[in-house]
């Protein structure tokens, strides 16, 4: 359901400010290489399975482990890697607001986080009052601290770490989340579930959404020829061929993906996604750069550098959405609890659908002149 995705921009939402706090003491200080690695990632050796490919299986978390911000702040123009002093200083306000989450969370009390659409200086000047807690915040429990990762965003290309939407398609975002998040258009009506969006319906957030608005861990699984990636949330599956085959002109919801070794990485070409973005979006004016579009390639790069890190990297291109190809790169870390999960069961006690559509019903009903339903 989309509480657990409002939950997911809720935790990212309140780590990045913690840190944007303590970015705005350190930054501005010497540039570092624009060149990651250590040489333990450098000597490792990767673990290979019994048919000869490198060994990813196991669980995984996922985006919800770090402070660092989607795209970069705007102040920071091209700067793509932080110093070791501000690395020591996020994590050190990373660390403080994950103690404050605890304690609220013990005290069962919190604040609306509201920070989506903040920049980097507002969220900053929220530092009073850290909402390191709201509605649901258990669904995203990691299992472990978030981590300082180098890099000043996720997204490292295009250059300046932001995404490059067509100016038209900006245009409409801004109007829509304006107009449809405060105050639906005056003929929009939830007649049935098929109004909602597919995460509300428990079918998928899509690719890449379900890398993103996922909450919990993924588990890849191997065999000779393919590889296969279970979400936990909504049990999503990606079954995907590496023994070479062409892709096929088949559409389906994470695409038509097709995997292939370089190496030690695994590199994913994945194109055919459906084209539902009208059912997708969470306004229904346009799509964000989540929501998967059939002019949409994907192409995502997998390497194992250490015992418990996959390095991800993700290059999203759209002509109908950007103005030119995103990377996105972050590791993955190997679960502390390495575990089957259980089943996420999203329909079981769906009521949230029911009271929706129950409202909608009895809004009409009032504008009539008759009783609520049920009375």
């Amino acid at each position: 359901m989309t509480t657990r995705t409002i939950a997911s921009i809720g935790i990212v939402a309140g780590f990045v400010l913690a840190a944007s706090v303590a970015t705005q003491l350190v930054f501005g200080q010497a540039e570092t290489p624009d060149v990651e690695g250590t040489s333990e990632q450098e000597a490792y050796e990767v673990p290979m399975t019994p048919w000869g490919e490198p060994d990813f299986q196991g669980v995984w978390g996922g985006r919800n482990q770090t402070v660092t911000p989607f795209e970069r702040p705007v102040e920071l123009g091209d700067r793509a890697y932080l110093t070791d002093e501000e690395m020591a200083a996020l994590d050190q306000a990373s660390k403080e607001a994950q103690a404050k989450r605890d304690r609220l969370f013990q005290e069962g009390t919190g604040a609306d986080l509201g920070l989506r659409n903040q920049t980097f200086e507002e969220r900053a000047e929220k530092d009073a009052v850290i909402t390191g807690f709201e509605y649901n915040t258990f669904w995203v429990d990691t299992g472990f601290a978030a981590r300082v990762f180098r890099q000043t965003s996720l997204v490292m290309a295009p250059k300046n770490g932001r995404i490059p939407y067509e100016p038209l398609l900006q245009e409409r975002m801004a109007f829509s989340r304006h107009v449809v998040s405060s105050n639906p258009p005056a003929d929009f009506v939830n007649r049935s579930w098929r109004d909602r969006d597919f995460g509300e319906r428990c079918i998928t957030d899509g690719l890449p959404g379900t890398l993103w608005n996922g909450t919990g861990p993924t588990m890849i699984i191997q065999g000779p020829g393919y590889v296969s990636l279970l979400m936990e949330q909504f049990r999503d599956r990606r079954i995907i061929p590496t023994d070479g085959r062409e892709h096929e002109n088949i559409s389906g919801w994470f695409g038509n993906g097709r995997g292939h070794w370089e190496g030690d990485t695994l590199v994913v070409d994945t194109n055919n996604f459906l084209d539902k973005t009208a059912h997708w979006p969470e306004d229904r004016f346009s799509t964000e750069w989540r929501t998967p579009t059939a002019t949409q390639h994907m192409v995502e790069r997998f390497t194992r550098v250490a015992a418990d890190t996959i390095d991800y990297e993700m290059t999203l291109t759209d002509p109908s959405r950007f103005t030119e190809p995103i990377t996105v790169k972050f590791p993955f870390r190997q679960h502390p609890q390495e575990q089957e999960f259980y089943e996420y069961a999203c329909h079981e006690g769906n009521y949230g659908m029911i009271h929706l559509l129950s409202q909608a019903r009895n809004v009409e009903r009032a504008k009539r002149g008759q009783p609520p339903l049920g009375h």
